[in-house]
């Protein structure tokens, strides 16, 4: 009897060994980290900049690739940078635009709008970038960077009132929700 179950439990030990595993040569796992965005862009139009990009479309080691999430990154400046390597090297510290402070941004599909606060931005100048993560994976590289210097802010629209007078005008602001009166 010892000696079937000593053949039973050799036998199956060698089909063990045999069938488990990965055939061929031991191979380091490839992390899976999507492309970089190669193409954002950086639009002001009023208090807003709208920023625009095309996802990639796989993963680095050429996986397909569904995009769950997606993050830009800025940074103040106080000088624009001279060279690609000292723009490289200043996004190393760019935070997240929504932790910044500067603005109220909105992430859509392939597009983002930063609508900023005046108060803020007036006049500086400002780097930003775009990451995007996978599902299955880590988050990209930086895309390539955009450099934005706002432009003076137009002043919000004023409701006012007019008074003629023989030698003079006499400008009144309204409160929020009254109507002028015609005639």
């Amino acid at each position: 009897m010892k000696k079937i179950a000593g053949i039973f439990l050799g036998g199956f030990l060698l089909f063990l060994a045999l069938s488990c595993g990965r055939k061929g040569p031991l191979q380091e796992p490839v992390p899976r980290i999507p492309q970089k965005v190669t193409d954002f862009k950086a639009v002001q139009a009023g208090d807003k900049i709208i920023f625009s990009w095309s996802p990639p479309v796989s993963y680095l080691d050429g996986r397909q690739l569904e995009v769950v999430a997606k993050e830009i990154y800025g940074l103040e400046l106080a000088l624009p940078p001279s060279s690609t390597q000292e723009m490289l090297m200043l996004l190393k510290k760019a935070r997240p635009v929504r932790t910044l402070g500067f603005g109220q941004v909105s992430i859509e599909k392939d597009q983002a709008v930063l609508t900023l606060r005046p108060e803020k931005v007036a006049g500086q100048t400002y780097l930003f970038a775009l990451k995007v993560k996978g599902k299955k994976g880590g988050w990209s590289e930086f895309s390539n960077p955009v450099v934005v210097t706002i432009d003076r802010l137009p002043h919000p629209v004023v409701r006012a009132m007019a008074r003629a007078g023989r030698n003079s005008l006499r400008l009144a602001r309204l409160p929020d929700g009254k109507e002028i009166s015609r005639g």
